[in-house]
């Protein structure tokens, strides 16, 4: 190989070396202005600094039905009119706001407060219920390396650690709904679970029974064809084909007085 040749080849590999550390910075300060704003938006729901507490290997969180009770949703509609509620998973990182936009993309790539961000929103999908009365609602949200957004939600194909964060909660203006989580597992992009404007009977049983069957954990909780069903949707970081689902069965509603 002559001379002219090896700069060459120094130099594309100069530059694959100086854009590849660019694309780390970014991500890294995406990943540090998405926490930022996602504090500020626990500043204005009222959520207290108490919520937090740490494990050895993340943060999680702590907190009371009655303290998500007192979560002030009109402080952050006043910012953006599409926060349809907040989520929290208590045992996990995920405590956000909950978005309703006009499509499945906006949310992907902007965070609560309209801000271009990769951290994205939890955010609705779009042909679900605002009234979160649908058989099958979906929550979207990315599989952050750093566990925030939806990246707890691989965690739950260990028993044991869904043993310690069984509950789902969601605060809307109208109260506090709880869902119990009764299955996990790697879902095709077409699947099941994935149905929309679920009516008939027996429809409603397929699901529930494809579900029981690839639960990749035994809760022994299985939902009726009565019953509204939650499934929370992130990507596994093995390809477009596949999603990490955790889904929940609704077992209360306390409504504010």
């Amino acid at each position: 190989m002559n001379k002219s040749v090896k700069l060459v080849l120094i130099g594309v590999l100069l530059i694959v070396f100086i854009i590849s550390g660019i694309m780390v910075i970014k991500t890294l300060n995406n990943y540090d202005d998405g926490s930022d704003i996602y504090d500020n938006a626990e500043e204005l729901s009222g959520l207290s600094e108490g919520i937090k507490v740490y494990s050895e290997e993340e943060l999680l969180l702590n907190i009371t039905e009655e303290e998500l009770k007192n979560i002030d949703l009109s402080a952050l509609k006043e910012v953006n009119e599409d926060v349809m509620g907040w989520i929290v998973l208590p045992g996990t990182s995920v405590s956000y706001p909950l978005m309703d936009g006009d499509d499945n993309q906006y949310y992907l790539d902007h965070t609560w407060d309209k801000n271009s961000n990769s951290v994205g929103s939890i955010f609705l999908e779009e042909k679900c219920s605002s009234d979160l009365d649908d058989f099958n609602t979906i929550i979207y949200g990315h599989n952050m390396k750093d566990k925030s957004m939806f990246g707890s939600l691989k965690l739950y194909k260990d028993e044991d650690f869904w043993k310690s964060a069984p509950y789902v909660y969601i605060v809307t203006e109208e109260g506090v709904l709880r869902y119990d989580v009764f299955a996990t597992f790697e879902a095709d992009v077409e699947g099941h679970v994935f149905w929309l404007d679920i009516q008939e009977d027996a429809t409603k049983q397929k699901f529930i029974d494809l579900s029981m069957e690839s639960s990749q954990i035994d809760t022994g909780i299985i939902p009726e064809v009565s019953d509204q069903i939650l499934t929370l949707s992130t990507c596994t970081g093995g390809g477009y084909e596949k999603r990490r689902v955790v889904q929940a069965v609704l077992v209360g509603t306390t409504l504010n007085e």
